[in-house]
């Protein structure tokens, strides 16, 4: 992440602490799976809500590493 990026992440995210953990976090973004249940059925669908701004923030993260760390 650069400066700039890095900046949007501290502004939108705000103070860490108020997540429990990293998967907190994401599922705030809404990056993370979402269990449905219904009786016996249980399936994981993609997540449709969250942060979009937090969300824009970590997949420009991702496409930054990938473009400039072949190790990524």
């Amino acid at each position: 992440m650069g400066a700039v990026l890095t900046a949007e992440f501290i502004a939108t995210a705000g103070d860490l602490t108020r997540f429990r953990s990293p998967a907190a976090l994401a599922a705030a973004a809404g990056l993370a799976p979402v269990l449905r249940q219904s009786g016996h059925s249980r399936t994981l669908r993609r997540a449709r809500r969250g942060d979009r701004d937090l969300k824009r923030i970590f997949y420009q993260s991702a496409f930054s590493a990938f473009a400039n760390h072949p190790e990524s």
